[in-house]
């Protein structure tokens, strides 16, 4: 199968409770696109930009940036460790160092809602 890497912009920041999460989708089964995520996360909090940056046939790694840290940690505690189908997709959720994501067109991979 085939994997890809893409090159995302994104600007370092500190480590601990953040507004950005990074969202490991284990064991990959179906595809996993910015639509998926987006309904997995936006009942937790609004949802600003989500960029998928690594695809293997192990796990798809993903950034979720949230408009408040509130809203990330609610999303983190409700959504880590779940299955978004069953018996596989399984999230491995945890806070980013990364303070903001650029997103430079929205398609399956990168998505600004902020702009929707």
């Amino acid at each position: 199968k085939q994997w890809y890497q893409r090159r995302v912009a994104i600007t370092a920041g500190t480590s601990g409770a953040n507004h950005v999460l990074e969202v490991n989708v284990l064991k990959p089964l179906y595809p996993i696109t910015t639509e998926v995520l987006h309904t997995i996360a936006s009942p937790h909090g609004r949802v600003s930009r989500i960029v998928i940056h690594n695809k293997t046939e192990e796990k798809i790694e993903s950034l979720i940036e949230f408009d408040s840290i509130m809203s990330a940690e609610a999303c983190k505690d409700a959504i880590n460790g779940a299955d978004i189908y069953a018996g596989c997709c399984t999230l491995d959720v945890k806070f980013s160092k990364a303070q903001s994501l650029n997103v430079f067109k929205n398609d399956d991979d990168t998505f600004d809602y902020t702009d929707v």
